[in-house]
């Protein structure tokens, strides 16, 4: 099972990368034709190494929003904030082998607004860049592919790639959830027996969240926080991480004189 794409996301991935993003320089055959005197060479264009990306990101589940994000999109006032957690971030993404091999995670949490996820997306990227598997998902959407997977052939296919394949799994949001606390319920038994094979395994794990720790047991079962407590802690500050842009000025340059 090595991957999750489907006919159509790959499809769709090389409907706006072959010979899109390379302005037509393969002419849409994905192959760049040179002519030399030691006869004809044929070499990737510019686009394929766009598509593979791309096929990449979304089999890993990143959200479209969050594609193009670097650090660099951080304002300096964020920056100097969050200097010495974004500094354990780098460390993190700098030691991709050494993390997979300790099993070390993360526990991003902060207000709305802070960039949570997309700092998550960023370090998703750069497994993604070491050639590792890693996939993004809401607690919400866990639970649900849980109870999808009883049923349903393609969700059982995804959920036994995320637990046996990725390298790394972001869960955001894990407050957002309900009726999973109680281990006894279906919904809770499954849900503490994947975070229990995620810790047994020595999964990469990294978690986003609006609250600190303690609080989860409003939301997770005792053995569930009780594996996230291991996480370290990253916590972010401030007002927010991006500039203000003026989108209605995109607007008006559309406007017939």
């Amino acid at each position: 099972m090595p991957s999750i794409l489907s006919k159509n996301d790959i499809e769709d991935s090389k409907k706006i990368t072959i010979g899109v993003t390379c302005k037509n320089l393969c002419k849409g055959v994905g192959v760049i034709t040179e002519y030399t005197g030691k006869g004809v060479t044929f070499n990737d264009c510019s686009c394929v190494r766009e598509f593979k990306w791309m096929c990449k990101l979304v089999q890993a589940n990143v959200p479209k929003k969050y594609w193009d994000f670097t650090l660099r999109n951080l304002i300096k006032e964020f920056i100097r904030e969050n200097n010495q957690v974004l500094a354990l971030i780098d460390g993190y993404v700098n030691q991709v082998d050494e993390m997979i091999k300790e099993g070390v995670g993360l526990y991003i949490e902060g207000v709305h607004g802070l960039a949570k996820t997309a700092l998550s997306c960023y370090i998703i990227k750069q497994f993604l860049r070491a050639d590792k598997e890693a996939y993004f998902i809401r607690m919400s959407n866990l639970t649900h592919l849980v109870f999808d997977s009883i049923k349903d052939e393609t969700s059982r296919e995804k959920l036994l790639w995320i637990r046996k394949r990725t390298h790394l799994l972001v869960v955001d949001e894990i407050e957002k959830d309900y009726k999973i606390s109680d281990e006894a319920t279906f919904s809770g038994a499954a849900i503490s027996e994947i975070f229990d094979e995620i810790y047994e395994t020595k999964k990469c794990l990294i978690i986003t969240s609006n609250v600190t720790k303690d609080k989860l047991a409003k939301t997770h079962a005792e053995s569930v926080v009780d594996r996230i407590m291991e996480l370290v802690d990253i916590p972010l500050v401030g007002k927010g991480y991006r500039s203000t842009v003026d989108k209605k000025s995109l607007i008006i340059k559309g406007i017939k004189k």
